[in-house]
């Protein structure tokens, strides 16, 4: 559905077309909608397609598969979204199911949306199940996730550089998809994230902006398909006493379900308190004024313990946050709080639990599908005392919890040093598996970016390099962005 925002002065009678908020862009795939073999829809950034040998299958702008139901082998097979909200792939009989979505509700329809997932809703139109396909921070809707960081010039300038991708997951030389003269913005009162706040598949940047004077507001850059990004504006603003920008800390995801990414706020109160509230995002890419969900009285969470990640960990097509907890005793524990359809989080589930992790000091923490099942996973980077470096991955179940731990990568002492990195997952590669990608700082002063691709069996391959300078470039003025823990 499409609006416009009334008369204009001048010779134009109307603004800029948009679309009426509430709308998921994407394809709409009703209820008795029937597949067969050859038969397919699209979106912007996904093909959903019931091929000839009976798999049903998504694929991205890249050209590579991205989700499957694994059912090959089986022509004549079909696909229908049924009446009562089910997705199923039938055998050629028409009776025997290959596969379902196990989700039920009558007058439930999917949505093929514009970033790429795939997400049945029920009749109210909340999430009830997802793919997982959604590709985090592709800057130019090519199928691949991209990097980017904010610059924070020596002059006082400052740029947003875009690190696209090639066909391997390696980094191309940025550019600057916008830059603003000296003195225009403060990065060091600034807090940083990115996502798809319109639901258009091209990446977004938003930041939080804490001004000298007390005042807070929220800001957004909107990408485009060339890697760059348009002129920032603002949608939320609060007078000096209100919010207090040193206590929110930032994460983005859609935790609502409608195709666009949200902006979540954890607040740590000066007495003691902590709440979670979520600013929901407009159709414009814009947000919503917040509201709050969890809260926690005095005492009872000490969020200065907390290394936070957003990730949809139980598959259902809202994303969620998860905390790795390290308390005073050195004992770690995940807790996840899973999104509610409002965008509201639920109360905390505790899961896996260590007292002999390690240290909480040494970990930092990361989310992604890094096996490809349509979940979430959290990944856990560990710079051991001794020098050498480890990847584990908490693998997530169907109720977003996690149980197990294994390592997925390891490199000997030397190699590479935790703080000279900064880090942001994303499926470079896009082959509908996640992978680290990060810029590395050498004290000689020269940066180079790297690439970890993540293989089907939940480990990592050898990281490799691309580009790279050993001049003009300083690795501790580029913010490396992610979704979460601004």
């Amino acid at each position: 559905m499409v609006g416009w925002p009334g008369r204009t002065t001048g010779t134009t009678l109307f603004g800029s077309s948009f679309a009426i908020d509430g709308a998921v862009g994407g394809t709409r795939i009703p209820a008795g909608t029937t597949l067969t073999g050859g038969q397919s829809y699209t979106s912007r950034s996904a093909k959903l397609t019931m091929k000839d040998d009976g798999d049903l299958e998504i694929t991205s702008n890249a050209g590579k598969r991205l989700w499957s139901t694994k059912t090959a082998g089986n022509v004549g097979a079909k696909a229908v979204m049924q009446a009562q909200g089910n997705l199923v792939v039938y055998k050629a009989d028409g009776t025997t199911v290959l596969w379902d979505s196990k989700t039920s509700g009558a007058e439930g329809y999917a949505v093929l949306q514009d970033r790429g997932n795939l997400v049945i809703h029920n009749a109210k139109g909340q999430s009830q199940w997802s793919s997982g396909t959604a590709i985090r921070h592709d800057y130019n809707g090519d199928g691949r996730s991209d990097l980017a960081d904010w610059y924070d010039h020596a002059d006082k300038s400052d740029s947003i550089h875009s690190f696209l991708t090639n066909s391997d997951g390696t980094f191309k030389t940025p550019f600057a998809g916008w830059n603003v003269p000296p003195d225009s913005w403060n990065a060091d009162i600034m807090k940083h994230t990115t996502g798809d706040f319109n639901g258009d598949g091209i990446g977004d940047v938003a930041a939080v902006y804490g001004y000298q004077d007390g005042r807070v507001s929220l800001w957004t850059w909107l990408g485009n398909a060339q890697g760059r990004f348009a002129s920032p504006f603002e949608s939320w603003k609060v007078p000096a006493g209100n919010w207090s920008f040193k206590r929110m800390r930032l994460n983005s995801g859609d935790f609502n379900g409608d195709g666009r990414d949200d902006v979540a706020v954890w607040y740590d109160y000066a007495d003691g308190r902590d709440a979670l509230w979520t600013f929901t995002a407009t159709v414009r890419g814009g947000f919503n004024t917040p509201f709050t969900s969890w809260t926690s009285p005095a005492g009872n969470w000490t969020a200065a313990r907390d290394k936070q990640v957003t990730g949809d960990f139980n598959g259902d097509g809202r994303d969620d946050l998860a905390v790795f907890h390290g308390y005073s005793d050195g004992s770690n524990k995940i807790f996840t709080f899973l999104a509610a359809p409002t965008g509201g989080f639920n109360s905390a589930v505790g899961s896996w639990t260590s007292t002999s992790w390690g240290s909480w000091d040494r970990t930092t923490v990361h989310a992604g599908d890094f096996d490809g099942d349509g979940r979430d996973d959290i990944a856990g980077w560990y710079d051991y005392a001794d020098g050498h470096d480890s990847i584990y991955v908490f693998p997530s179940s169907t109720a977003g919890t996690f149980s197990s731990t294994t390592e997925a990568w390891t490199t000997p002492a030397g190699n590479m040093w935790r703080d000279h990195m900064s880090i942001s997952i994303g499926d470079y590669n896009g082959d509908g598996l996640d992978d680290f990608g990060a810029l590395y700082g050498y004290d000689d002063g020269s940066i180079k970016a790297w690439t970890w691709s993540a293989l089907p069996n939940r480990t990592f391959a050898k990281p490799v390099s691309s580009w790279g300078v050993t001049t003009g470039f300083s690795f501790a003025r580029a913010h490396v962005l992610e979704r979460y823990g601004s």
